[in-house]
Order: structure tokens, then C-alpha cells, then sequence
């Protein structure tokens, strides 16, 4: 079940700025810089849970298991997630006490077996895709063989 309001206790305090190369002006044959700020997450809004956490799941499938008390969410979530959840590492990992995360890409190199088996378990079931991925026609997730393994493997284990 999910908990509406769990975010009422926490404070977020501004911390230091970054910035890297940017994407998307790559997409158009150009560059430029992506800038941003760093937060902390105080989920019971008195402890800094937020820590620097890996950000390269392209390999490898990414769980974070150390968020724990007030205003954090502790049953087990499965993210299929692209590269905007690369800078959110930090920020999940200080709120959700048993997450794993996969890449997209990862869903089309055994027809969506791993993925399904991420996600089938945990209790939640979050897909985190870019428009810009639709509209590409890249997103293996709605290849019908990718689907047909996925929601078989779901179906088979249902959540009761």
C-alpha cells in the first residue's frame, strides 16, 4: 500500500551546485552543459540520508537498501528507469528502504526475462520512461515479446 503524506516530515536543505555535459543537445548535432543543485533529504526532517550512491546501472542492476524510519517507504520497489534517474540516486536511496533499479536498456538483451524478475519481486512496480524514448521508438518494454515475458513472469507471481 502506498503511504500518501510520507513526505510530511522531511526537510530539504539547498547544498552545493554541478554541472556536466548535457544530452539532449547531442540529439541535434550540438553541445552544451546541464546545471543543476545538490539537496539534502532529511526524511525524518533531523537526519541527512542523502549520500552520494552509484549512478551506473547500464551493467548492472543497482539496490539501495539503507533508508529506514520515519518518512522513508520500506517495501520493496522495482524501478525500470532511463538516465534521468541517474542524478536521483542520491535522493531515492535516502527515502525508499528496498529499492532496485534496472535500465531500460537491459529490458532487450534476454526478451525481458531479468526485468521481469526484478520487478516481480517487489511489491511496487515503477516504470520511469522519457518522452523523448516514445517518440523514438526505442523502448523495448513495448515489444510484444518483451511484454508477453514481463507480464507472464508478473502474472505468476502476484502479489497477495
Amino acid at each position: 500500500q502506498l503511504r500518501p503524506g510520507i513526505s510530511g516530515s522531511w526537510r530539504v536543505v539547498p547544498g552545493a551546485t554541478w554541472e556536466v555535459p548535457a544530452d539532449l543537445p547531442a540529439l541535434i548535432d550540438r553541445t552544451g552543459t546541464t546545471d543543476g543543485r545538490y539537496y539534502s533529504i532529511l526524511p525524518d526532517g533531523v537526519h541527512n540520508m542523502t549520500f552520494p550512491q552509484p549512478t551506473d546501472y547500464n551493467t548492472t542492476t543497482l539496490h539501495f537498501d539503507g533508508a529506514s524510519g520515519l518518512g522513508t517507504y520500506g517495501l520493496g520497489v522495482g524501478l525500470l528507469a532511463d538516465s534521468f534517474t541517474i542524478r536521483a540516486t542520491r535522493y531515492l536511496a535516502s527515502v525508499f528502504g528496498d529499492l532496485t533499479i534496472m535500465q531500460t536498456t537491459s529490458v532487450d538483451h534476454d526478451d525481458g526475462v531479468a526485468v521481469g524478475n526484478m520487478l516481480a519481486a517487489n511489491s511496487v512496480v515503477v516504470v520511469e520512461v522519457a518522452e523523448r524514448t516514445l517518440v523514438g521508438g526505442e523502448f523495448d518494454l513495448l515489444s510484444p515479446d518483451v511484454q508477453n515475458t514481463v507480464f507472464g513472469i508478473l502474472d505468476a507471481h502476484p502479489i497477495r
